[in-house]
């Protein structure tokens, strides 16, 4: 009824339908495009018209949905892509959460940042690599997304791939010139945290590509120091 109403009276519309005009574009990117939506977006939109709500913007809510055709069209009457929600959650960010390869692609390709952090500190590609996913994340390592760039605990895409033994995303990111002993906040080596999962691969891959061996981190630094105090009260 709402897209019956505005693609219908495109003329005349008073200062009290400005409210409800603009508010109106958020719940029309959850729609299927048709006729109406493009009507409605031909006569009202215009990039200050897209309202700023907690939760995103309007481009950040076809994101979402994984609405294809919407977010073209939003950027076509010019959606800004580098808009975010209260944590700092870009469309880009969303599509990849989502893993909606082809709308991160087109977004990409408009213009979004590539490296751009959320209030975590995490990328596009920390998200990429934290689901494992290895054709978002080789889509963003070919638009030079930073390799190395990691989240407020110092966690790097590689490291976090490396958490969750996703032996494919760390070749990538290796191949890509990850830093293969860049440690998170408490010094854990990517290596490390194989050991400590026991994943015989990924050990040998980062053996493979010359990571430090001596990298102690301040949780087994601390384990060593609680045992040997262990040892001395037993003695």
């Amino acid at each position: 009824m709402l897209l019956d109403h505005y693609a219908s009276n495109t003329e005349n519309v008073s200062d009290k339908d400005v409210f409800c005009k603009k508010s109106s574009f958020y719940g029309l990117s959850f729609t299927v495009y048709n006729e109406k939506t493009d009507a409605l977006l031909r006569h009202f939109c215009s990039p200050e018209n897209f309202c700023q709500f907690g939760t995103g913007s309007p481009l950040y809510a076809a994101t979402v949905t994984g609405n294809l055709q919407m977010v073209r069209l939003l950027c076509d009457y010019g959606a800004r892509t580098c808009e975010s929600d209260l944590f700092k959650y870009t469309p880009l960010h969303v599509a990849v959460f989502y893993e909606h390869t082809e709308i991160a692609q087109y977004l990409i390709n408009e213009g979004a940042d590539i490296n751009c952090q959320n209030k975590e500190g995490e990328t596009p590609l920390y998200i990429a690599s934290n689901n494992g996913n290895e054709e978002i994340v080789k889509l963003l390592l070919q638009y030079n997304a930073n390799v190395n760039l990691c989240n407020i605990d110092g966690i790097s895409p590689l490291l976090i791939a490396s958490f969750w033994s996703y032996q494919n995303v760390a070749e990538l990111l290796i191949h890509f010139k990850a830093d293969v002993n860049l440690c998170g906040n408490r010094d854990d080596s990517p290596l490390f945290i194989a050991c400590l999962k026991g994943d015989v691969e990924l050990v040998l891959l980062l053996l493979e590509n010359n990571c430090c061996i001596n990298i102690c981190s301040q949780f087994s630094l601390k384990r060593m120091l609680s045992l040997d105090v262990h040892r001395r009260v037993e003695f």
